[in-house]
């Protein structure tokens, strides 16, 4: 997420593209974001300003997501 968001690597759209794939790795890993899509905007542009360091994003993380075990089981039920 810090990468695609601060290289701008696109001519627009690097925090929306760097929001979903975070969004999208985490659900693979049956990681629940425990926030509204305004915070993670809101991160999403401290790392494109620089204004946040890999460490801040990490530990915002931290605190705002846990695992689903609920998600983990129904697909490990579903594949089974």
């Amino acid at each position: 997420m810090v990468e695609v968001c601060s290289l701008s690597s696109f001519n627009n759209g690097n925090k929306r593209t760097g929001l979903l794939t975070a969004s999208l790795f985490l659900n693979i890993n049956f990681i629940k974001i425990d926030f509204d899509m305004e915070k993670l905007y809101n991160v999403s542009k401290g790392i494109s300003s620089n204004n946040m360091t890999v460490e801040d994003v990490y530990h915002f993380l931290l605190e705002m997501t846990s695992f689903d075990y609920k998600k983990l089981t129904k697909d490990y039920l579903k594949n089974n």
